[in-house]
């Protein structure tokens, strides 16, 4: 992972460019200045943008040769090129995907990726379409070796690797529990590629496969690799997906990269995530401020709510089973896993009533979650079908079953503070390997007391699991991003933050007391982006999770969720930013998920660009105000944009949560036009002048700076642009504003109010900085308490 990352604009292209610590290019941002792109399509759109921007993206023009190709299994005498990978559609938003390929063979995490959205098409019957940001993710240092291509009869051979062999392969052949019945089942799809070999994530993933000792003590060793097998260079790999499943243990899934001629195993990967972790309608110290689950049913069974389990069907033989069209509650048994309970049932029509320390009890709320989440993705705007891909509903959900990290890893028969999501995968229409949503098992929120009482009572843990690692299955074929565990601690924190009374509103899963994960990490402590503990955390990233949640609830917190006293509010920016979150987890791909945080980052400005078509709102408010989140976690050195021009309305220039937007102190009227600060009341009917005092939190100097000055036209509403008018004096070009300016006057702006209460909105752009009010127009409007506070360019004031 990068060091340091920095944040800079292009004056040609009009765009803001990441750069890796090696000043290679890694994104490029035109939020505030969308460039414009034609095609027929949102595909050949793409495509003419990388060629107008290959320079700048430091793209060779053989390289983009060939996008209306594929990769392909079988290697090709060519070298470095984009291929067309993947179109992935909401609403009006598309992201076009190409991977980079050699001898048209995949580079494994390299690609291309455009977010364009489309506007309406033109006279010319040519669609036209808005490039929001583009993403680049490549190896620091690319091919330069001549590769030892495969011939077909090698290719074939890995085809047909027998079970026995790949367990040789991975050092498993002798593990004890091979010979008490223990299965390895191959996957017959494979999928070649190029790898470059990583010595030290090879021993600590392998050694996740490995890091379970045998009843008599062996422990098992991992292969060493060939000698001519050498850490940083690039090799053809198959990727070979397997199965590994005990008699008392639930299959477990991995992808392996084997190198296709030595059979030497250069990865592996498990494909399930797990959780140290932790429900009721939410957990009791959420609700309730407690107990916690050492507490006995006396205490816990009053936090019980009764809910409707929506979706059961119907009897079956005469009994009431936990299933419906999302989830089925089940008892994997033997020989999936330990221990055997099975979920209850009840006579129709009979309440599913059970005491909060039984594993019925714990059945009823798997059901209830997990379905729960599938409705709320759904609630949100997005197709199940379209968002899970590659999963088959009803999963299966194990209430009370035991998770498996490792092989051989059952712990105590589930007698542990553990949940897992399991990943499956299947073959798309181009032979691609799509994930989905397999086994998922909860175990228990305390394993010290009986009877049981279990961790799938915590909608938190729920939220951790699917929403954290589920969402990933279908979209980048992995449990975890790229970079950070998941985006479920996020989830978790925000969904549950709006109504929540814990005691430490800070801890992501307040109700285990062995879980300690937060989300209120600090950067002085060390929990910035580039920062010594992201800098330390290793695979599979659970630190960098926490400050990944931390930017989140900062995000949340500034869309509303740090209202005082109205829950309404804080809910609305709750399930608006889990929003963004998922949305922007639906534009990745397996080659382009993201390896550092300012990848995610233009995934999430991609994702704000888009309208959230089911809920009425337009795209766009929040870019800023995301951005911030990131830069006060610590990205790009946790500096500003170099051109940040602002009125100040208290805060200065940055974004947290603002309840009265109406009130900016640098906007003022005068009733005569005599220059002075200090705000008169205005005299209705008359002429009055408004001024307004501007500042820069950059390290440059904005220059071309114009204010834009409108008042409200109506009495019931403040939708930008249709409520509004402009002043007498409807702009004003303004002087260069320096770094860290002290305040710069600009009017007078001559005006005529009316009687009763008027408002004025000012609006500053600079050349590098303008407001958001280019991406609203009267057929996309916006309420002022969305525009105004979520972008520094603006203020507004009742006068």
């Amino acid at each position: 992972m990068n060091t340091q990352r920095t944040l800079e604009f292009h004056e040609d292209s009009k765009a803001h460019v990441i750069r890796d610590s090696q000043s290679m290019v890694r994104g490029l941002l035109h939020t505030e200045h969308p460039w414009m792109a034609s095609g027929a399509t949102a595909r050949q759109a793409a495509e003419n943008y990388l060629r107008t921007h290959q320079e700048l993206l430091g793209v060779k023009e053989s390289e983009l040769m060939n996008f209306h190709l594929r990769a392909q299994d079988d290697p090709k005498d060519t070298g470095l090129e984009y291929r067309f990978f993947s179109e992935k559609r909401h609403f009006d938003v598309s992201t076009i995907i190409f991977q980079l390929t050699h001898a048209g063979l995949p580079i494994r995490n390299a690609a291309l990726s455009v977010h364009l959205k489309q506007l309406p098409i033109s006279d010319s019957e040519t669609a036209n379409f808005q490039v929001v940001s583009s993403g680049m993710s490549r190896p620091d240092r690319l091919i330069t070796d001549r590769l030892k291509l495969p011939l077909p009869e090698a290719v074939a051979q890995l085809e047909k690797l027998a079970p026995q062999d790949l367990a040789r392969y991975l050092g498993i052949a002798e593990h004890e529990a091979m010979s008490k019945g223990e299965l390895l089942r191959v996957h017959a799809h494979q999928h070649l590629m190029i790898y470059r070999y990583d010595a030290t994530r090879r021993a600590r993933t392998m050694q996740t496969l490995l890091d379970a000792d045998s009843e008599d003590g062996d422990r098992l060793v991992a292969p060493d690799v060939p000698a001519d097998i050498l850490d940083g260079k690039d090799y053809v790999v198959a990727a070979k997906y397997f199965d590994i499943q005990q008699n008392d243990q639930a299959s477990m899934p991995y992808v392996a990269l084997v190198e296709v001629h030595t059979h030497a195993v250069l990865a592996v990967e498990p494909l399930a995530a797990c959780v140290n972790g932790l429900v009721f309608q939410a957990d009791p110290m959420t609700t309730n401020g407690g107990p916690p689950p050492t507490a006995d049913n006396q205490l816990l069974n009053p936090r019980r709510v009764s809910v409707p389990l929506e979706g059961l069907i119907g009897p079956n033989g005469g009994q009431q089973q936990l299933i419906g069209p999302n989830v089925k509650i089940v008892d994997f048994g033997a020989p999936f896993g330990l221990p055997h309970v099975q979920p209850p049932i009840k006579p129709p029509g009979v309440d599913f009533d059970f005491d909060v320390r039984t594993d019925d009890f714990s059945a009823v709320n798997a059901y209830f979650h997990c379905d729960r989440f599938f409705r709320l993705v759904e609630e949100l705007g997005f197709e199940r079908a379209n968002y899970f891909p590659g999963t088959t509903f009803p999963i299966e959900v194990d209430a009370r079953g035991s998770t498996d990290n490792s092989l051989g890893g059952l712990l105590s028969n589930g007698i542990e503070v553990n949940a897992q999501c399991k990943m499956k995968t299947s073959v798309g229409p181009h032979g691609e390997t799509i994930g989905g949503i397999g086994r998922t098992v909860f175990c228990l929120a305390e394993k010290n007391i009986r009877p049981n009482i279990g961790i799938a009572n915590d909608w938190r843990v729920v939220l951790h699991e699917l929403g954290g690692h589920g969402v990933l299955f279908g979209h980048v074929n992995s449990p975890y991003l790229g970079f950070a565990h998941s985006a479920g601690d996020s989830l978790a924190a925000i969904l549950n933050d709006p109504d929540s009374i814990a005691p430490d509103k800070g801890r992501t899963f307040p109700w285990i007391a062995e879980f300690t994960r937060r989300h209120d990490r600090s950067v002085k402590d060390g929990w910035g982006w580039g920062g010594p503990i992201d800098l330390a955390d290793a695979f599979p990233f659970l630190q960098r999770e926490q400050i990944l949640s931390s930017t989140h609830f900062r995000l949340y917190k500034s869309m509303g969720g740090d209202h005082p006293s109205d829950t309404d509010v804080r809910l609305f920016a709750a399930k608006f930013a889990v929003w963004l979150i998922l949305r922007a987890i639906k534009t990745l791909t397996p080659e382009t998920n993201p390896q550092h945080a300012s990848d995610w980052l233009g995934s999430l400005l991609a994702a704000d660009a888009e309208d959230w078509a089911s809920h009425g709102h337009s795209g766009g408010a929040y870019a800023k105000v995301i951005s911030w989140a990131f830069e006060k976690q610590g990205l790009f050195g946790g500096n500003p944009p170099e051109v940040d021009v602002y009125i100040d309305d208290g805060r200065g220039g940055e974004y947290p949560y603002q309840i009265d937007n109406a009130s900016c102190p640098a906007i003022w009227n005068r009733r005569s036009n005599d220059g002075n600060e200090g705000h008169e009341a205005p005299v209705p009917n008359a002429v009055n002048f408004a001024y307004v005092k501007l500042k820069n939190r950059g390290s440059q100097t904005a220059t071309s700076v114009v204010v834009n000055a409108f008042q409200n036209n109506s009495q019931t509403g403040r939708n930008y642009p249709n409520d509004w008018t402009a002043l007498q004096t409807p702009s004003r070009a303004a002087a260069d504003v320096p770094p860290q300016s002290p305040g710069m006057i600009v009017g007078p702006f001559e005006w005529t109010p009316s009687a009763g209460d008027n408002y004025i909105l000012m609006a500053v752009s600079a050349a590098r900085d303008p407001s958001n009010l280019s991406k609203f127009s009267a057929n996309k409007q916006i309420p002022d308490w969305r525009l105004v506070p979520n972008d520094n360019n603006l203020g507004m004031r009742k006068v």
